[in-house]
């Protein structure tokens, strides 16, 4: 998982430095433990593909006694999703000595602080992915800014046009778009509405992977008029959970779809009566990190923080929009680079080559990334929290 790297420090320093990684970082990636996990193998490129395929139509025409049944051959529809890896990292200067035998006591806090500063990048990238990625819904369920609709003529990669949309310009700005006829080419692809023209019905959005044609399906939701009061609620909850089995989003291996709240929503929440605290069932299931409860056959879990954005759809990690995320399996998945783990780094001035050798640097390197692969497999309630 993690791996302390200097030129100069013993085996016992650098397993130490190993562990306190381990301690520092673990606890704040809550969300990881639910993602597809990828390996990029080196000398292949910085991206790789998933492949989704679209599902088969039903066909409830009886077979013909014939060469060939009455039925002629289909090309199943694909869907390439690629990620693109990247370096992430920082590094702090030291003036404390990392001891080539022994710990120094003023590294290790250097160390915590990096660990920490590691795991909390980590953990916002997922947060990042899963929090713009997948179909929206508000937990006040306000009609004005959450509409269901069909495109009404064929658009282009970049916009879709719905005459659904009666709204003034501007209305949807900052919202999102998830297609969700498993029909459609764009199935399950969530983007950024950039900007809405009530004179001509149009949506701008974020590049699509295909044109969008006429009779595409989808849900536009925007954050405007979230408030603190619109707390998350077993109504809400409900809503989601129906919207994952209506795209026929898988459960987790125990038959149970996973909601990562915030310490703000998880006040709110675990005051509904049907609340099942996980202390009732833990001998008898695997706890995941951070889990907190159980609730109509949802399991909860606890992260230090979630995706947050301003009522205008502006990420913002104070921002009055909590986005609470209910997950079904395969929903996202995470991609790291084949024999390159997760470091920090510890350096001596003689590492440096100072002249004096005065200062030391402690830092952390991590190549990542988080991908959407399906985006009607999770479903993010827009919801305010008690201050």
């Amino acid at each position: 998982m993690a791996t302390t790297t200097t030129a100069n420090l013993s085996p016992f320093v650098q397993a130490y430095y190993d562990k306190r990684l381990l301690l520092m970082a673990k606890p704040l990636m809550v969300a990881e433990q639910f993602a597809q996990k990828r390996t990029l193998e080196q000398g292949n490129g910085k991206t790789i593909y998933f492949t989704r395929y679209q599902p088969l139509p039903k066909n409830k025409t009886p077979l013909t006694e014939s060469a060939t049944g009455g039925v002629t051959n289909k090309a199943l529809q694909q869907q390439e999703i690629s990620a693109t890896i990247a370096w992430y990292g920082d590094v702090v200067e030291i003036s404390e000595i990392a001891s080539l035998t022994a710990i120094d006591k003023g590294v290790k806090e250097k160390v915590d602080i990096v660990a920490n500063a590691c795991g909390e990048t980590v953990n916002s990238l997922i947060n990042d992915c899963i929090g713009t990625g997948f179909i929206r819904r508000r937990a006040d369920a306000d009609g004005t800014y959450q509409k269901d609709v069909v495109s009404t003529a064929t658009g282009t990669k970049t916009t879709i046009i719905a005459s659904g949309l009666t709204e003034a310009n501007d209305h949807w700005n900052g919202g999102y778009v998830t297609f969700t006829d498993p029909t459609q080419p764009n199935y399950g692809i969530t983007v950024k509405v950039t900007d809405f023209d009530a004179a001509t019905d149009t949506l701008t959005v974020d590049a699509l992977p295909v044109a969008v044609p006429s009779g595409a399906a989808f849900r536009v939701v925007v954050g405007t008029g979230i408030a603190a009061t619109d707390v998350l609620s077993s109504a809400a909850i409900k809503l989601a959970r129906r919207d994952l089995k209506r795209a026929k989003a898988m459960p987790f291996e125990d038959g149970k779809f996973v909601c990562i709240v915030d310490p703000d929503t998880e006040y709110d929440f675990m005051n509904d009566s049907e609340w099942k605290d996980v202390k009732k069932y833990q001998d008898k299931k695997d706890i995941y990190d951070g889990e907190i409860g159980e609730w109509y056959g949802i399991r909860f879990v606890s992260a230090t923080e979630v995706y947050r954005e301003s009522v205008a759809g502006v990420a913002s990690e104070t921002g009055a929009v909590h986005v609470i995320t209910l997950l079904g399996r395969e929903a996202y998945g995470i991609v790291d680079l084949d024999g390159v783990k997760r470091k920090i780094i510890v350096k001596n001035p003689q590492d440096l080559a100072q002249p004096l050798e005065m200062t030391g640097t402690v830092g952390y390197k991590v190549p990542f990334v988080a991908k959407t692969l399906n985006g009607v497999f999770g479903v993010n309630i827009l919801c305010g929290a008690t201050a």
